[in-house]
């Protein structure tokens, strides 16, 4: 497995886990907390599996990011086509 997918689902980990929270409605901003949580994940992880220099960690953060709604998007698309 690529660096970069490491990376990603190891960042993922903490918002999916957060997403327990949603169940009780009042519990929300915990979820959006944890969520923040993976970025943040995301941007420590990336320098550190994919050996780039602290100064393209942004740049990697952001297209990892940007990918990963790209993909989220053609998946809710397919879905809804159903």
């Amino acid at each position: 497995m690529r660096g970069t997918s490491k990376a990603a689902a190891y960042a993922g980990t903490a918002s999916w886990l957060g997403g327990i929270f949603l169940l009780i409605p009042a519990l929300g901003l915990v979820s959006l907390i944890f969520s923040l949580y993976s970025l943040v994940l995301l941007y420590l992880g990336l320098p550190v599996l994919m050996k780039v220099p602290k100064d393209r960690a942004m740049g990697y953060t952001v297209v990892v990011i940007i990918i990963w709604v790209v993909v989220a998007l053609i998946v809710g698309a397919i879905l809804t086509a159903f």
